[in-house]
């Protein structure tokens, strides 16, 4: 350890003092100057990202729209033959089986029915 002379060991128990006092307000101030410094440099980047992100969203968004419609307007413009999937007009479904059951459903009514007479 180095020696020190009385004037410089005055001067170091003076100094110690000083920022045993003050100190903690030091950084304290040091700590608020650097936030502040870092929200006002990064405050107004997301602002602009933002706005450019949205823009670009926007224009991404127009451009799917026109070219589905585009699609849409193409594939009606072509007359396609009927499939399986598509039934032929004045026909009706091709699966009757996915119409109601109105016989099972009214059988089922009835049963419920003659038990509520019954008990």
């Amino acid at each position: 350890m180095a020696t020190y002379d009385l004037e410089e060991q005055e001067q170091l128990a003076a100094l110690k003092a000083w920022w045993k006092e003050h100190g903690g307000a030091i950084i304290l101030g040091a700590t608020l100057v650097c936030a502040v410094a870092a929200a006002t440099a990064n405050g107004q980047q997301p602002d602009s990202v933002r706005r450019k992100a949205a823009a670009d969203s926007l224009a991404k968004a127009r451009q799917d729209s026109i070219a589905l419609q585009r699609e849409l307007e193409r594939q009606l413009a072509q007359p396609s033959p009927p499939t399986a999937q598509q039934p032929v007009q004045g026909m009706g479904p091709t699966n009757p089986r996915l119409l109601p059951d109105v016989s099972a459903v009214g059988d089922f009514v009835e049963r419920l029915q003659q038990r509520s007479h019954v008990g």
